[in-house]
């Protein structure tokens, strides 16, 4: 059975909230993780450059005089000194000006490699080139060693990177960890904001479904802390909000506030109410409290429709009472000239029950010349909009009957 993909659209409202603010917050914890990390890798590193170009400046002073006095006792302590003070420090070797190794820290020999990997730049004093060993990456630092202009030798020292790294590494450890925490942090309060939300447009969802099945009778909305016609005193009998308890006053047309007693017919009067400032909510709320007012409202209509139908079926069932007892034939037709209703002296006439005559014409029931007659009749009183009276005589089984005929148009509002 293949399965179908879930889509974006089939989440529910909350997982999607959360997802959305979740997503948002990884994605700028990793940018602002990865751009706070890599800055402050950068600095570290730059520190690392400067402090070896300051050992290497200061080693070069000190050693400027025992370079020229040919004391390689007093040199070979200098980078000594230097190697064993600072745990960062790989190695520290002396040159003369003919690139002869004057003093060395190396326990192995020395590489000969090393002495071409780093050279000296005339536009800087002190240079810096980043070099692999066999066990590590190294600045390795290079300055002159000159006194009065003159270059006596150069210092080279190799300061390791390994100790930045570890530090860098921690940093980012700590950084994205933080990030993390913050991040999970965050989800927490996203889903616990998400149902907080959701539970308020479940609500809502519930009392629509109540709505759909008749339940009009339904409170979504918070209960008013305080009711206008209690908070300001309200002794107007003719105002719609007093004693309503369900409805928010600002929504019931015609309410009256403080300033519209006194003439003052502003909506905006309601922003500075006290009942509406201690009421009012979020947009939620107010789509809540307006779903009430629809629900309430719309059950009063209900309530109207049903009494007007009440009264028309009373009515309906007199006005039929009175057509059965009449001995007259009484019928009504609408603007298609078929029979809409007709009473118990219509239906004996013409030998047919109620059922068989209503939707019927006159071309059913009568003769076509007759028939026909009528139907021009009719249609020239819908026309011209006036009645009818005349006398007719019809033959039956007892002879000639005279008939007084009157056809009067019946109006429904403006259409007849």
């Amino acid at each position: 059975m293949t399965k179908l993909p879930i889509r974006l659209s089939h989440l529910k409202f909350r997982t999607k909230i959360s997802l959305g603010i979740t997503a948002l917050l990884v994605l700028f914890g990793l940018f602002l993780g990865t751009m706070i990390s890599t800055i402050a890798a950068e600095s570290l590193r730059q520190e690392s450059r400067k402090r070896g170009v300051a050992i290497t400046r200061n080693l070069s002073y000190r050693a400027a005089e025992p370079l020229l006095a040919m004391d390689f006792l007093r040199l070979k302590n200098l980078v000594d000194e230097v190697r064993n003070r600072s745990e960062n420090v790989n190695y520290v070797f002396l040159t003369d000006d003919d690139g002869s190794v004057m003093a060395h820290t190396f326990s192995g020999g020395f590489p000969i490699d090393l002495l071409k990997a780093n050279t000296l730049h005339p536009d800087r004093p002190v240079h810096i080139q980043l070099l692999r060993t066999d066990e590590e990456l190294v600045y390795d630092c290079i300055a002159p060693i000159a006194i009065d202009g003159r270059t006596l030798g150069t210092v080279r020292l190799g300061l390791s990177r390994a100790s930045v790294d570890t530090t860098i590494g921690k940093l980012f450890f700590t950084t994205f960890s933080l990030t993390s925490g913050a991040v999970a942090i965050a989800f927490l309060l996203a889903s616990w904001f998400a149902r907080t939300v959701t539970r308020r447009v479940k609500v809502l969802k519930d009392s629509a479904e109540e709505v759909i099945r008749g339940n009009l009778d339904i409170q979504t909305a918070p209960v008013l802390s305080g009711k206008c016609f209690e908070t300001v005193s309200c002794n107007l009998p003719s105002c719609p909000a007093r004693g309503d308890n369900r409805r928010r006053c600002w929504h019931l047309a015609g309410s009256l506030s403080e300033e519209q007693r006194q003439g003052m017919q502003d909506i905006q009067s309601c922003l500075d109410c006290p009942v509406y400032k201690a009421n009012r909510g979020d947009e939620i709320q107010d789509l809540s409290e307006a779903f009430d007012f629809m629900a309430v409202t719309l059950k009063g209509y209900i309530e109207e429709i049903r009494e007007a139908e009440r009264l028309r079926s009373k009515q309906e069932q007199l006005l039929r009472t009175i057509l059965n007892v009449t001995p007259d034939l009484v019928s009504l037709q609408d603007k298609e000239l078929t029979y809409r209703a007709v009473n118990k002296a219509f239906c004996a006439y013409f030998k047919r029950t109620e059922d068989e005559i209503l939707g019927r014409s006159d071309f059913d029931l009568l003769t076509p010349p007759q028939a026909d007659s009528n139907y021009h009749e009719d249609m020239q009183i819908l026309k011209t909009q006036k009645h009818l009276s005349k006398e007719i005589r019809v033959p039956g089984k007892q002879g000639m009957r005279w008939f007084h005929i009157l056809k009067v148009p019946v109006y429904d509002g403006e259409t007849v």
